[in-house]
């Protein structure tokens, strides 16, 4: 599905233990298929979002991330961001759990 707009991926987290913590949910950008000319395609996995959470013993939070894509650019090689047309999936990680969520940009003339 082409991602002309905003898209929102989700992860639930939950306390299992018996103590109170936090938690830190990553969202990454990982390109699939960027021409191999693209400087994008040398990106294995980019960082765009973190949130921190508090969880009491055996909560249970869903943490969302809103994606534009403007948010996912890259820089081309002359140092300008850069939206590439292609498949990516969006990873969010909270270390002992991640969740994949696949996106296609395309270009504007496509």
């Amino acid at each position: 599905t082409p991602c002309t707009k905003n898209m929102t991926v989700c992860v639930t987290v939950r306390n299992i233990g018996n103590q109170a913590g936090d938690e830190v949910v990553l969202a990454y950008l990982v390109p699939q298929d960027i021409p191999v000319t693209e400087p994008a395609s040398q990106l294995r996995k980019q960082l765009f979002a973190f949130e921190r959470i508090h969880l009491t013993p055996q909560q249970t939070q869903d943490v969302c991330f809103e994606i534009d894509p403007k948010v996912v650019s890259l820089y081309d090689e002359y140092g300008m961001p850069r939206v590439f047309p292609g498949r990516y999936l969006i990873r969010l990680d909270t270390g002992t759990k991640a969740v994949e969520q696949p996106m296609v940009l395309r270009s504007a003339s496509s």
